[in-house]
């Protein structure tokens, strides 16, 4: 039977969700195997709701170099190679035991590192170094785990459990008799598109407290962003991971996930597509989706090129305008702490929308200039001569972000011959930017007028253009129905502690951390901005925490350490309500004390002392400033994908900021008038999509 992607997608119900988990229960093999390592008789099947994206190119048990027609490929970490084009290969079973050596290191174990935290495990010659865990009634067994790795939907995946190494065949994979149901799910971070296969981004002992409690850790490079940035793949690998292991290990009781950045937009977008799917997350430098995220990574691309557009940089010098004072002007149209929240966007994940080949541009210095840097590349991990170009090669694999979502937003018409592009959720049209900033005096009438002739956006292949760029309409329907924009009511429905450290510039060290922050892009707001949408379609943002920290670094080991035992029991208290109310509710209800929102302040040096109140936004690494679109006049929920437009009207938008001819060069800017934020985007539901359920 076929499918069609936009339908499953537009009718992606949990009840769907659920059936399709039964299916791919029946369909799960079970894999039979020995210590060196144990291999199953037959391939893991990979069972999928859409179509999956060709070409790609499975891992193999030694990496392969590059040929004219393949990309190199990636070292599996399975002795067999794949057995068909789904890359499906037999599973495999081995032994490793935790070290009681101080001092080591989380790395993976297969090749014997020196230092490794876990180490091989024969049970013929018991090592003298095994740890101990405690279990329940406070008995003692040794801390030795068994990981099984294979391929589920095209994804190279582990599961690890602790196991008794004394049973019989447990080392060929024979069910484990005592774990207890709990499910610890790594996520990868990042964000990317390569058609060729990895391992999992997450190495599992980095999960070392999680399995010491009884915890169950699966992951699969299907569900880490890094790998697959079509975030309905992510979810159904989740799902058919889920059922793989109620199949082969025991009743699943509850699913706790973890990630930071890409890795949380997976763990929340995967509890919005599919409610039930995880039951809460401990997660680190969120977005709430990918979609509403890309928002500001379009925003930040459009306006680090306007700066250094010729007109600007005319106008700044006619202005006499220094370069501290040019700073601040971009500061108050960015939204941000200062411009290098929107260098990081550029340099990062800019150029993901690319679907051919490209040389990656990266802002060189503060002030904001950009050149190309490194060699010539593709989003899909291609050779060039495989990939799009409009010119010499239209009939080429497209890559950017749009097109390995291809099954789910569906294809425009193209030339006969031609590679279709995706459909795609990516718009300006509308966008007022520095609005808020000429209402403010941050800037002038003559730099808001020219700064909107002069940003621009995107064409169908993700170049500059002078118009704005524009959404499809079969792309916003697919995202807001799907669930794959997050609503406040799917949010409400997870438990959440949201650990919030500060990565809003690269340009000002955070206390404590090693230098200043890489990437900054993870931008405090946006904890501020899941909340609104709690507020919004709930009423309330009490089913998750949010723990900032003002010093550090992003993923402080200390909060996760803490974090993870307070989920277990807020987990726990709400698997134990047989009540009928809403699960929001029970999901608030079940929130422990231990859970509330506090902050650790930047001039903490230990990080030991929990604040609440003022004190916490008053502290300088702690407030949360905005985005472009925000000031541009946009919610602080970030969700409108698409504006609806309204006449502009100088009286009620501008003033006396503009005189007659620059308000005549804003109406030529929007012929069809600016965004209208009183009311819902274009294809955003007015009620939440989950409310009538």
């Amino acid at each position: 039977m076929k499918l069609d992607p936009h339908v499953v997608l537009r009718s992606w119900r949990p009840i769907a969700f659920a059936l399709t988990l039964c299916a791919a229960l029946c369909a799960c093999g079970s894999g039979r195997s020995s210590v060196e390592p144990a291999v199953s008789p037959t391939p893991t099947p990979a069972p999928s709701l859409m179509p999956q994206v060709v070409p790609y190119f499975c891992a193999t048990p030694q990496p392969k170099p590059a040929t004219a027609s393949a990309p190199a490929s990636n070292a599996s970490g399975l002795s067999s190679p794949p057995t068909d084009a789904a890359c499906n290969t037999p599973a495999e079973f081995s032994l490793y035991y935790r070290s009681t050596d101080t001092g080591c290191s989380f790395v993976l174990p297969e090749n014997a590192p020196t230092n490794s935290c876990f180490r091989p495990y024969d049970p013929a010659r018991p090592p003298a170094d095994l740890a101990q865990v405690t279990g329940e009634g406070g008995v003692k067994r040794p801390y030795v785990v068994r990981v099984e790795r294979g391929v589920i939907n095209r994804g190279i995946y582990e599961v690890v459990v602790l196991v008794d190494p004394a049973l019989p065949g447990i080392a060929r994979g024979e069910r484990p008799a005592r774990w207890g149901g709990k499910v610890f799910y790594l996520l990868g971070a990042g964000t990317g598109q390569p058609r060729r296969q990895f391992r999992p981004a997450m190495p599992w002992p980095s999960a070392d407290q999680a399995l010491a409690a009884g915890y169950l850790v699966a992951t699969n490079g299907m569900t880490d962003s890094s790998s697959n940035s079509n975030r309905s793949l992510m979810a159904e690998t989740l799902g058919l991971m889920k059922a793989h292991i109620a199949a082969h290990y025991g009743p699943v009781a509850f699913v706790m996930a973890t990630g930071g950045s890409g890795g949380a937009i997976n763990a929340q977008v995967a509890a919005s597509l599919a409610p039930g799917l995880i039951d809460g997350a401990v997660i680190g430098g969120q977005f709430p989706d990918a979609q509403t995220t890309e928002i500001e990574v379009l925003d930040c691309q459009l306006l680090v090129q306007a700066y250094q557009h010729p007109a600007w940089r005319a106008l700044m010098a006619s202005e006499g305008v220094a370069p501290q004072a040019e700073a601040l002007k971009k500061a108050a149209i960015n939204g941000h702490v200062d411009a290098s929240g929107c260098h990081g966007w550029f340099n990062t994940f800019a150029a993901l929308p690319q679907p051919g080949n490209y040389v990656q541009r990266v802002v060189v210095s503060p002030a904001g200039q950009w050149m190309p840097f490194g060699p010539l590349k593709n989003n899909c991990d291609l050779p060039a001569a495989l990939v799009y170009d409009r010119t010499n090669n239209p009939a080429g694999v497209r890559c950017g972000i749009a097109d390995w979502s291809a099954p789910v937003f569906g294809t425009a018409p193209a030339q006969p011959g031609a590679t279709p592009r995706t459909y795609d959720t990516q718009d300006n049209e509308g966008v007022q930017y520095g609005l808020k900033a000429l209402r403010e005096g941050a800037i002038n009438g003559e730099e808001f007028v020219l700064l909107n002739e002069i940003v621009g956006g995107l064409d169908a292949d993700a170049q500059p253009q002078a118009a704005r760029s524009r959404a499809d309409l079969q792309a916003l329907e697919v995202a807001y129905r799907s669930g794959l924009v997050a609503d406040g009511l799917a949010l409400a429905r997870l438990p959440v502690i949201d650990l919030r450290g500060w990565d809003d510039s690269s340009l000002i060290p955070q206390p404590g951390a090693d230098g200043s922050p890489v990437l900054a892009i993870h931008h405090t707001w946006r904890s501020a901005s899941v909340q609104a949408r709690l507020d919004r379609d709930t009423g309330s943002h009490d089913s998750r925490a949010v723990w900032r920290f003002g010093r550090g670094g992003l993923f402080p080991v200390a909060l996760i350490a803490k974090a993870i035992p307070v989920m277990d029991g807020w987990l726990t208290a709400l698997k134990a309500d047989g009540s009928s109310r809403p699960l929001e509710d029970k999901v608030r209800a079940a929130r422990p004390a231990q859970a509330a929102d506090f902050c650790l302040l930047s001039t903490d040096v230990a990080q030991s002392t929990p604040v609440t109140g003022p004190a916490c936004d008053a502290d300088p690494f702690l407030q949360a400033h905005a985005s472009p679109r925000q000031v541009a006049g946009g919610p602080l929920a970030e969700d409108v994908l698409k504006c609806r437009l309204r006449p502009l009207v100088q009286a009620d938008d501008l003033g006396g900021l503009l005189d007659a001819t620059q308000m005549q060069r804003l109406r030529a800017v929007f012929p069809e008038g600016v965004c209208d934020w009183s009311r819902p985007g274009v294809a955003q539901p007015v009620v939440p999509r989950l409310a009538s359920r």
